[in-house]
């Protein structure tokens, strides 16, 4: 690995986590880094983190990261070939009042006009690329994350609260739902700011799916007949989330109330005020609560109003302030 590309990754990496703040970070191959974790009620604890960059293709990571591009590209030399089919470099006559209005030619580069779909299918093909590798990662660690460093920023044409709604659809769901990572980290800019904040992609497909649920059962007055039949919010939840194909699905209590817990992420819906408490199980997993299974658990939907659920809450995305602020703003230096 070259020094450049270490200290990349070690850039990114403290964007997050800090050394010594809470855990000491050891550089490694696959995944890239190891944090311990050492404390009286988690033990000892080792989280595998893996660095990558998010472009929209290989035109964009050669004109962000390859000197000098751009101007061979101005001067029409040294252009890779798969470039010139895609970058437009045109001549320009420039009018300059200060010079007296005497126009000199000048050339210009014309870049894609890049669209939130390819944004998108940027961002599937980043992941999909580290599913592939995750197999042959370091087995010991208690848990594994992907962190992805947005070179694009298409996010700061968006508001913070919209981010969800905007960049989310099924595709992009299904494949954040069946990561082997533990959680994905979206590092980025939102619109108004140069703040960069990190996204837990994982927790935010839990987010939507838990809003979809309580707006269709609050738009279809579900909630009394749930009750009727001896059904918590929790309980419900926990059924939609099996049903749509999530795996690891417990019933659990985290600070003495019950939950419904998808691998590190427990949720707990309060039947009086429809509240949301979330119980983040970071550095440390854990396996408490009983599976739940469809077959031992009462149902509140059947096949067929299962399916109308799908059909009218599919294109629903929940809108709230999502990401923290990172450790460390790199776009500033």
């Amino acid at each position: 690995m070259s020094i450049e590309k270490e200290k990349m990754e070690q850039n990114i990496l403290s964007c997050i986590f800090e050394d010594g703040r809470q855990c000491k970070i050891t550089k490694t191959e696959q995944p890239d880094f190891i944090l311990n974790y050492k404390g009286a009620m988690i033990g000892e604890v080792a989280v595998g983190i893996e660095i990558t960059e998010l472009y929209y293709d290989a035109t964009s990571a050669r004109l962000n990261n390859k000197k000098g591009y751009i101007r061979d590209l101005l001067e029409g030399q040294n252009i890779h070939k798969d470039d010139k089919s895609v970058l437009t470099v045109k001549e320009v006559k420039y009018f300059s009042q200060s010079l007296g209005g005497k126009p000199f030619n000048t050339k210009m580069l014309f870049l894609p006009n890049y669209t939130i779909d390819d944004y998108r299918n940027a961002f599937l093909r980043t992941l999909r690329k580290k599913h592939a590798k995750h197999a042959n990662y370091n087995k010991s660690v208690n848990q594994s994350s992907l962190v992805i460093y947005d070179r694009e920023n298409y996010s700061g044409k968006l508001k913070r609260q919209d981010f969800v709604r905007a960049f989310f659809n099924e595709s992009v769901m299904e494949e954040i739902k069946i990561s082997p990572f533990d959680e994905i980290y979206l590092i980025t800019c939102f619109e108004g700011s140069n703040d960069e904040f990190y996204i837990q992609l994982k927790y935010c497909v839990l987010q939507n799916e838990l809003y979809r649920l309580l707006e269709y059962i609050e738009k279809n007055s579900l909630h009394d007949k749930s009750k009727g039949m001896g059904l918590s919010l929790n309980d419900v939840f926990a059924e939609v989330l099996v049903k749509n194909g999530y795996v690891g699905i417990k019933k659990s209590e985290c600070n003495q109330i019950d939950a419904v817990r998808c691998n590190r992420y427990a949720f707990n819906i309060s039947e009086i005020d429809k509240k949301i408490s979330v119980f983040d199980d970071f550095p440390k997993l854990t396996n408490a609560g009983v599976d739940f299974s469809l077959s031992e658990n009462k149902k509140l939907f059947t096949t067929k109003s299962f399916r109308k659920f799908l059909k009218e809450s599919k294109h629903r995305y929940v809108s709230f302030d999502v990401g923290f602020k990172v450790l460390r703003n790199w776009r500033e230096g």
